[in-house]
């Protein structure tokens, strides 16, 4: 992680010392895993959860630094990221939606990034062996979100992303997954 520090903020000061007419703002985001909270999983034991996920996005010339924060406390599962991103406009032409009177415009924004998974896991019903559990595990994620404006302040937000879960290989030595889950998440961003 140290040889990726100095990259990065090269990487960012180069970006934001040119300026033109790009995409540049800076946005909250509270973010929902859907499948958690519509109908749970397996994890849950197919119980609704809330899995919130918040980040602070700065997108400078296209280009988008997001720090953010997961909690998912039905499972003891925490992550700390960190992604970069690039902004690229789309539209659907209006000709293609029905009663449409105008091109829906929005953003598809393909990134990369890494986390710290935190487990807390408690012994439960489900896990009765597990003794106090506080580790954490490396992981990198991909992922695409694309973003639609409601308002000047406000965007929708449709994310989907996989990541390793190097977490539930320590957790589970005996579950056959190979180490990526997908999430999808839906939600909101404030443009400040």
């Amino acid at each position: 992680m140290k040889k990726l520090v100095l990259p990065l903020l090269l990487l960012s000061a180069v970006t934001f010392a040119q300026n033109n007419d790009k995409v540049n703002y800076f946005s909250l985001s509270l973010l929902t895993d859907v499948r958690n909270a519509a109908i749970g999983s397996q994890a849950t034991d197919n119980k609704r959860a809330a899995d919130l996920i918040a980040g602070l996005h700065i997108v400078k010339n296209n280009f988008e630094y997001r720090v953010g924060y997961e909690y998912f406390n039905a499972i003891g599962f925490s992550r700390d990221m960190l992604n970069f991103g690039y902004h690229s406009e789309r539209y659907i032409p209006e000709s293609w939606i029905p009663f449409a009177n105008k091109d829906f415009e929005f953003t598809a924004i393909p990134r990369i990034g890494a986390s710290i998974i935190n487990r807390f896991e408690k012994p439960n019903e489900t896990n009765p062996t597990f003794k106090d559990l506080h580790a954490s595990w490396w992981g990198v994620q991909c992922g695409l979100s694309l973003r639609a404006k409601l308002t000047d302040h406000v965007l929708i937000d449709v994310t989907a992303e996989f990541l390793t879960r190097k977490d539930i290989k320590g957790l589970y030595p005996n579950d056959p997954d190979k180490g990526w889950r997908e999430s999808n998440s839906f939600g909101v961003h404030y443009i400040f």
